[in-house]
């Protein structure tokens, strides 16, 4: 009698290749790496989500066990997630400032005169903290970006560039932007 596992068929992990082809070959990536980023990203927003809700409801000082049991998970989960907790305040910064330039380029957008520029941006900007004190409060004590510079530089800078042109156009110093 002949031994089935010893005879010339081929075997199911030698076919693979044939009917799938070399994956690796083809796109360079290796799909067992890139799997999960996409599920990595939306977790990961999600804890950021978790972190905002927990600094409005447990103001400025909300600490990782309220941000993990808003986020209906344990510390360990959310450090998977960012590498320590300076890490996730940095991505609660940076959503905040986020909302803050988009709410100051749709007023830019409109072009509006230099005066009316100020009030709009100052308006706008106003808006967003009477909306979440709390958050506000937070990034004042956690400023930092992830690029090493504060939020008050990224707002100002963007405020800075747009300013300077409508005071140009009215004959005075940009760099009073």
């Amino acid at each position: 009698s002949s031994d089935v596992c010893s005879s010339d068929l081929p075997r199911v992990c030698d076919t693979v290749g044939t009917v799938k082809g070399d994956v690796s070959a083809t796109t360079g990536v290796d799909g067992r790496r890139s799997r999960w980023d996409t599920h990595r990203t939306v977790r990961r927003e999600e804890l950021i989500d978790a972190a905002i809700r927990a600094i409005g409801r447990y103001g400025p000082d909300a600490g990782m066990d309220q941000i993990a049991a808003d986020a209906r998970t344990s510390k360990p989960v959310i450090y998977r997630y960012f590498t320590d907790k300076t890490d996730l305040y940095r991505a609660v910064t940076q959503r905040v400032v986020g909302t803050i330039i988009a709410t100051l380029r749709a007023v830019t957008s409109e072009r509006p005169d230099g005066r009316e520029l100020i009030h709009q941006c100052v308006a706008g900007y106003l808006a967003l903290l009477e909306q979440s004190p709390q958050l506000y409060r937070f990034v004042i004590r956690h400023p930092y970006l992830e690029d090493g510079r504060t939020f008050s530089e990224v707002i100002a800078a963007l405020l800075a560039g747009e300013l300077a042109g409508p005071l140009q156009d009215g004959g005075r110093d940009p760099s009073y932007a």
